[in-house]
């Protein structure tokens, strides 16, 4: 895991913490961007690359806000992407493994996907998940703590990322 702290907030207690549960590097990198432009209050960015370091992350800290990747590389791997193992629905189980903790800190969905694999289905078919089928399923997991989901890569997701983030840290 990584941290980034901005404005001064060198972890104190006023510093809003921020979890950011993504594996790609690229979106990473637009989702911290879009977090330091907020500029509203002090801010500690922690990033968790895979699902072990996210379950290490909900399960040992609590978060003002925890900004949640669905599709996600299970662990690090030297070798390439994917080769630590990826699940397609990675960020469900770490919403309900966060449910089942009883750790509650509110969550948004930043996927660049609409559509996702499950492992199986009815009859051992193997089903597709659309985003509103994700939202759904978050809302049920996280209940008042889920605060929307952006599709990464809309044209103005930066905008409804930064609104959603917002309401939520600076209300």
């Amino acid at each position: 895991m990584s941290d980034t702290t901005f404005q001064g907030a060198e972890r104190s207690p006023d510093a809003k913490r921020v979890l950011v549960i993504e594996d790609s590097e690229s979106k990473w990198k637009e989702v911290e961007g879009a977090l330091i432009t907020l500029k509203n209050n002090a801010i500690t960015i922690t990033r968790a690359g895979t699902l072990v370091d996210a379950e290490k992350a909900v399960s040992n800290d609590s978060w003002d806000l925890i900004v949640l990747d669905i599709s996600m590389d299970i662990t690090a791997s030297i070798v390439g992407p994917k080769s630590g193992g990826h699940d397609t629905l990675g960020g469900l189980r770490i919403a309900n493994k966060m449910f089942l903790l009883g750790r509650e800190a509110p969550t948004i969905i930043v996927t660049a996907f609409d559509a996702f694999p499950s492992a199986e289905g009815r009859q051992g078919v193997a089903e597709v998940l659309g985003l509103e089928d994700v939202r759904e399923s978050a809302s049920k997991i996280l209940g008042t703590a889920f605060c929307g989901c952006v599709r990464y890569g809309d044209a103005d997701w930066k905008s409804d990322f930064s609104q959603l983030t917002s309401e939520v840290l600076f209300k």
